[in-house]
């Protein structure tokens, strides 16, 4: 997968900018650990998948300083404005312009993505158009294509449980082949965090 490129969507881990929902429960500074290790075990599985090409797309602070927090990328962009699905649609195209030929996109509050989902994700683009990943709550935590394809990136309901849905009509309406993943958890409240630091707390 040597021309495979994974994006990190990563959001500079200040206390009260990061996970406002578990901090209403939690507190700001809590919830500002709880990202900042989240966000290193996803950038560490995307580092894990062999022959990638990880992008840490940084928002909150300048590249250099996320280059000297997640170390180890190949590059480091920032996120340009507008809603997630300009950003989404920017940093695909410039991926893509930059000689990948499979891109995919992650956010950084999804423990259970780890390397071999990604990875897997990433073959189904040998055969699909796009791949998901879906999240429990109706969204996805992932999602790759091997051509630009910014009609997923459009008018989208984001930050619902349409997403996906979504998502996968407009796929048919193009006639584009999709292929999902096992769904994964995202953390976003404190029961969620408490169910997964039950079984295995990312370290710091």
């Amino acid at each position: 997968m040597n021309a495979c490129t994974i994006l990190l969507f990563v959001r500079w881990p200040e206390p009260g900018r990061v996970k406002t929902r578990l901090a209403a429960t939690m507190g700001a500074e809590e919830a500002c650990r709880v990202y900042r290790a989240l966000a290193q075990q996803c950038f560490a599985a995307a580092c894990s998948v062999a022959g990638a090409r990880v992008v840490v797309c940084g928002t909150g602070a300048a590249p250099e300083a996320f280059r000297h927090w997640l170390q180890g990328a190949a590059d480091y962009w920032e996120q340009p404005n507008g809603d997630l699905g300009a950003r989404l649609e920017t940093m695909f195209r410039r991926a893509f312009d930059a000689g990948a030929q499979r891109v995919a996109a992650i956010g950084s509050d999804t423990p259970g993505l780890g390397g071999v989902e990604i990875a897997a994700a990433m073959e189904a683009l040998g055969t699909y158009d796009v791949t998901l990943v879906p999240a429990a709550d109706g969204g996805y935590v992932l999602i790759g294509t091997r051509r630009h394809l910014p009609e997923l990136f459009e008018g989208m309901p984001w930050s619902s449980d349409a997403l996906l849905a979504r998502t996968l009509a407009v796929c048919a309406q193009r006639g584009l082949s999709a292929a999902q993943g096992p769904p994964q958890a995202d953390i976003d409240t404190e029961e969620d965090w408490r169910n997964f630091s039950g079984r295995n707390e990312p370290s710091e």
